[in-house]
């Protein structure tokens, strides 16, 4: 199984669901950055330097670690900035890079939204986005 992306509408969605485990280093680890490669990969980085473990390139998605990442950049890589990273509630996607009348550069599924529904496409909370290591799991939360 694979990274799982939950949104929450806001933030109390978030701690109502985990509750104490948000104070647990495990279930809350800060994403720091998230790149794009040319060829529909995502990377993740994460802050989070207890486990060292080497990353799985061939992966769709694929965590660093803070320090690892510079091992592995190459220059072809795409910065997800804090305005380029949408939900889609019509499609239940997650997209990073959105365009008006095109499809976006990528699209991942959104496993599960806590919240009440929306109609319209929101970006998400640049500053609220955690990996949940003991689940696989890439929380978000909407702005």
């Amino acid at each position: 199984m694979g990274t799982a992306f939950y949104l929450y509408e806001n933030e109390e969605e978030l701690k109502k669901l985990y509750g104490q485990q948000l104070n647990e280093e495990a279930h809350c680890i800060k994403i720091t950055d998230m790149y794009l490669k040319p060829n529909d990969v995502l990377w993740i980085i994460e802050q989070y330097e207890k486990i060292k473990e080497k990353p799985l390139i061939g992966r769709s998605i694929v965590h660093f670690r803070n320090t690892s990442f510079d091992e592995y950049k190459e220059g072809n890589e795409k910065l997800v900035l804090h305005e380029k990273l949408a939900y889609d509630p019509k499609r239940n996607k997650l997209q990073m890079f959105p365009k008006k009348l095109r499809k976006p550069e990528y699209e991942v599924k959104v496993d599960r939204y806590y919240g009440n529904p929306k109609t319209k496409k929101c970006k998400i909370d640049y500053k609220h986005r955690y990996y949940d290591l003991t689940q696989d799991r890439v929380n978000m939360v909407l702005k």
